[in-house]
């Protein structure tokens, strides 16, 4: 994918564009030990020593934290290149049958940053785009404010709506009642008004909804796990600042 020259009949990488490559090669031996021996275990698996599929995932694992480091990658970075391996080439090969587009699952209905794992080896279903996007947003209300969130996800409804409130930082969650049709229609009704048009029964058509106004922000997606990644909450992210920022302006 990277030489000119490539034909499916006669690959022929030339030296020049090896070497622009992006390849890093460790300086440090302990780091270069590390992942000689780590390739070294995972290549034995043929010869029947590691039977074992968990202890292979084990090993993957930290092959990819040792490559992270090498190449000295960030944290969205990675979640970049782990979102594209878990989903996105799983959904460009399987496409319908591929595991991206199953509904996610163990939902928690609201919370606050606090309430969830930032380890991305421990997270859940929703918990790693909530992280993100709420790691990425709370830093804009610091220090006496932070968000909130709740999810609407009603039963044989295909798509899942997330609310951000703000709120004073540290201050108790108000519990809610479990939601409703009509929570449901009530949130299109906010969003309609936030985005000045109304957002009804298209939003099934349309896929996806990002609405901000003064004290929330509101998304609304189909309920696939390819579009709840840790990446897909940065992009929502970034696009909800945008729309914030207008507001600013034309207030």
């Amino acid at each position: 994918m990277t030489s000119g020259s490539w034909r499916c009949w006669h690959p022929d990488i030339k030296l020049l564009e090896i070497k622009k490559l992006p390849i890093r090669l460790p300086k440090d031996k302990n780091l270069q030990a590390k992942i000689v021996g780590l390739v070294d275990s995972l290549r034995n698996r043929d010869d029947g020593l590691l039977a074992d599929h968990n202890e292979i995932a084990v090993l993957e694992k930290q092959l990819d934290k040792a490559i992270f480091e090498l190449y000295a990658l960030s944290e969205a970075e990675q979640d970049l290149i782990l979102d594209m391996c878990e989903t996105g080439l799983d959904f460009f090969y399987q496409a319908n049958k591929s595991k991206a587009i199953k509904p996610l699952n163990n939902i928690a209905k609201q919370g606050l940053i606090q309430d969830l794992p930032q380890n991305r080896d421990q997270e859940q279903g929703l918990q790693g785009y909530l992280y993100a996007f709420l790691d990425a947003w709370n830093a804009e209300l610091e220090p006496e404010g932070e968000f909130n969130w709740t999810v609407i996800n009603l039963p044989n409804n295909p798509m899942l709506a997330v609310i951000f409130s703000t709120q004073n930082k540290g201050e108790p969650l108000r519990l809610l009642p479990d939601t409703t049709q009509a929570d449901w229609d009530a949130v299109l009704e906010r969003c309609g008004a936030a985005l000045k048009y109304p957002v009804s029964q298209n939003i099934y058509i349309e896929g996806m909804v990002r609405s901000v106004s003064d004290t929330e922000i509101i998304i609304i997606k189909r309920n696939e796990r390819r579009l709840w990644t840790r990446t897909a909450a940065r992009e929502d992210a970034e696009a909800t600042l945008a729309q914030a920022i207008r507001l600013q302006e034309l207030a």
